[in-house]
């Protein structure tokens, strides 16, 4: 039965040609979409998904994985899987999936809209249970919005609103690490990786803005290094910083990838750590204890994180109506070698 414009009403039995002859397509152009081929544009593709949603058309081969275990399918937004805190965290959340027979699908979007979009699409397609967002400042505003029609979300330190979150307490940790050098005799701090991509660069910015502040020490635009995404570019920066007249007694990183690459340089340049200078990060990952001297920083469980996600996700798929939870995670310092007092006080 059609309507008065003689296309068929929602509910009723729709093919591919239909979904091409709506969308002003080839049929192939259709099924490259359902079947995830790289090979139609961003904006073609949307429309034809759109076109899907609206019509409730579902292709026989997404029917028959309703049916199976890909509707137990778990997606986890990454932004750079050479990050190790990622693959840390990625321990986690498998640990929980494969436990409760669920599996896992991962993507690294980057600071992207497009493979944001994309990503998301995938897992419309394949009929996800639930979605874990990880470290990632989404663009879309109707992102969150679009998703919830299609499974749950759960956000680790992301900037989403009326979803269960996991976190650390990233302000405070900071602000105790910035305290740290201030009682070893440093005036001078530098942070680098300051990145708005990266929703945790406010609150603990935020953390070494405050600790300045209690000890009444100015801030200059000198000591606040904001890094674009992008491998190397934390090192090249920290060149400029350490060939400055003015350049810091020590430098406090956002996360322990971008002090991995701070240590580099400084060493390139022939300076010792910590008696030219000290370096302190956030994460305690394996490779804090791999620097030498051994990193001093903040500690967060960033695989038990991991598991919480997955378990709420898991959790929220059979239990959808249970409120909101918002799980905060201490963090603790952990004193190694890189950090001591300035050498123009010895």
């Amino acid at each position: 039965m059609t309507n008065g414009s003689g296309t068929k009403n929602r509910g009723e039995s729709l093919n591919i040609s239909d979904i091409a002859v709506k969308a002003g397509v080839s049929v192939s152009t259709v099924s490259r979409v359902i079947n995830n081929s790289p090979n139609v544009n961003v904006g073609t593709r949307c429309r034809i998904l759109k076109i899907m949603e609206e019509t409730g058309y579902v292709p026989s081969s997404i029917a028959r994985n309703m049916m199976s275990k890909s509707n137990r399918s778990i997606g986890l937004f990454i932004t750079d899987i050479l990050n190790p805190f990622f693959n840390e965290m990625i321990k986690g959340v498998e640990n929980v999936v494969n436990a409760e027979d669920y599996s896992l699908l991962i993507y690294a979007i980057g600071n992207s809209l497009q493979k944001e979009e994309e990503s998301l699409d995938k897992l419309i397609r394949d009929r996800a249970c639930g979605l874990i967002v990880t470290s990632c400042r989404l663009h879309s505003e109707k992102f969150l919005e679009r998703a919830q029609k299609y499974f749950n979300i759960v956000s680790i330190q992301s900037n989403l609103n009326n979803v269960d979150n996991i976190g650390v307490t990233d302000e405070k940790g900071t602000c105790d690490m910035i305290r740290y050098l201030i009682g070893l005799g440093h005036s001078q701090i530098a942070v680098i990786g300051y990145n708005e991509a990266l929703p945790t660069s406010d609150a603990r910015f935020a953390g070494f803005i405050k600790a300045m502040a209690d000890a009444k020490l100015a801030v200059s635009d000198n000591q606040i290094i904001r890094v674009e995404p992008g491998e190397g570019k934390c090192y090249e920066a920290t060149l400029e910083l350490l060939l400055r007249r003015d350049r810091p007694t020590a430098i406090h990183c956002i996360n322990e990838y971008i002090a991995s690459e701070v240590y580099r340089a400084i060493k390139d340049v022939g300076l010792s750590i910590p008696h030219d200078i000290s370096l302190t990060g956030f994460d305690n990952l394996f490779i804090s204890e791999l620097m030498e001297p051994k990193l001093t920083t903040v500690s967060q469980p960033v695989r038990r994180m991991g598991e919480m996600a997955a378990k709420c996700v898991i959790r929220r798929h059979q239990y959808p109506d249970e409120e909101i939870q918002n799980i905060v995670f201490p963090t603790k310092l952990i004193i190694r070698d890189s950090a001591t007092i300035p050498c123009v006080m010895k």
